[in-house]
């Protein structure tokens, strides 16, 4: 599916991770390390990004927005309150709109086909932050984290094993096919019922990779199957397999924690 020799090319917008060829994502990440080593200042300068906000956020809002400043550029928050998408105004006007004024725009929708419809319509790059179907900034962070943990005994990022605990969500849908793309070995438990869906499979499949699935009412310990960073969602049930986690090097839940649900102090990879 992908030509590895080549030079890799990016795609005008960033909406799912499959978007991505493996030299691509590589070189994001290999990119994402420069920045965060301070090495990459500047990157933005006098570039303005839109931050369309249906959902609330904590912790992807602060980080677009400090990221857009430290490269010196200008982010522009805009929630639902502040705009029209879709509700008084149609989105492929407002996609029109804001791509006068602004050089990105990075969206946090409900609906994935919103933003598929935002993006049609922008003359400007949009980058998913979240939609109900996908993730894939959540994903490419993930990715780099398992990176600077490998890096630490020596490893490559593809001698990494990642466990996801919980519901099929958008995440673990992101999280299966960025996985795959990277080199990853992805094991994946799930409630019966609550699977990740087959279109997510069979694009992770076509990009090499063959996640372990476990479909199971009570999601096995990650603990069995030890792996290098532990991920899941707010399913109740994932909690027990965080406090059995002890397999993981690093456990990462899905923020907001929930204070004694998940553990007393919830686990988090997120500080790196």
């Amino acid at each position: 599916m992908y030509d590895n020799d080549t030079e890799p090319t990016f795609p005008t917008d960033l909406l799912t991770i499959d978007q991505l060829s493996p030299a691509a994502l590589q070189r994001l990440l290999n990119r994402s390390a420069a920045i965060k080593a301070g090495e990459e200042a500047g990157r933005l300068p006098d570039r303005t990004v839109a931050m369309v906000f249906e959902n609330p956020s904590t912790r992807t809002r602060t980080s677009f927005e400090a990221g857009v400043t430290q490269l010196g550029g200008h982010p522009t928050f805009l929630g639902q309150d502040d705009i029209h998408l879709g509700h008084g105004e149609p989105i492929k006007d407002t996609a029109r709109a804001l791509s006068q004024y602004v050089d990105t725009i990075v969206a946090r929708l409900h609906s994935h086909d919103d933003l598929t419809e935002l993006a049609a319509y922008a003359d400007v790059p949009v980058v998913n932050a979240l939609t109900d179907e996908a993730h894939p900034c959540q994903t490419l962070a993930d990715l780099l984290t398992l990176r600077e943990i490998a890096a630490e005994s020596g490893a490559q990022l593809d001698d990494t094993t990642l466990a996801w605990v919980g519901d099929g969500n958008n995440v673990a849908r992101s999280l299966v096919v960025g996985c795959a793309l990277a080199g990853v070995e992805l094991r994946v438990a799930t409630p019966a019922g609550y699977g990740v869906d087959d279109e997510a499979i069979a694009a992770a499949r076509a990009a090499g990779g063959e996640p372990a699935l476990f479909d199971s009412p009570r999601p096995p310990s990650p603990a069995r199957t030890p792996s290098t960073l532990t991920c899941g969602s707010a399913w109740a049930r994932a909690r027990r397999s965080y406090r059995r986690s002890r397999g993981s090097r690093s456990a990462r839940n899905c923020s907001p924690a929930t204070r004694n649900c998940c553990t007393a102090s919830p686990p988090s990879a997120a500080a790196r």
